[in-house]
């Protein structure tokens, strides 16, 4: 069984709901662009909402204490949908395929794919990695 199995049945938070990409990629489109940072996780940043400047681990962070699920979240997120080494190369402009402005626009395009189907999961990379012979 694994994590989102196992954290399903054990917890009265609704992860299926959470970890939705429609309400994560709601979550994201209500931050704007100056609340976004690459090269690192966070930054105090005067003038913006919170006071602080996050990259898309931070903000998915943030959702997820918002949600009332501070911890594990990060596990589930990576096993369902992406690990950090998949979406930091986004956030920080590295990944070729996403070139948008800003940071924001350039996972949100991501995530979106992730949700589309047209980037393959944590899951489905492994997957495809275990089937290659």
């Amino acid at each position: 069984m694994g994590n989102f199995e196992q954290m399903t049945t054990e917890t009265t938070i609704d992860y299926r709901t959470l970890l939705n990409m429609d309400n994560i990629l709601a979550w994201l489109a209500n931050t704007s662009d100056d609340q976004w940072c690459v090269d690192y996780c966070g930054e105090e940043r005067e003038g913006v909402p919170g006071g602080a400047a996050f990259c898309a681990r931070g903000h998915l962070l943030v959702y997820a204490a918002a949600s009332g699920m501070e911890r594990g979240f990060d596990d589930v997120f990576h096993e369902v949908w992406a690990t950090e080494f998949m979406y930091y190369r986004v956030n920080d402009g590295k990944h070729p395929k996403y070139q948008q402005a800003t940071p924001r626009e350039r996972v949100m395009a991501y995530f979106t794919d992730l949700r589309d189907g047209r980037e393959l999961t944590t899951y489905k990379l492994m997957e495809a990695d275990m089937n290659r012979a």
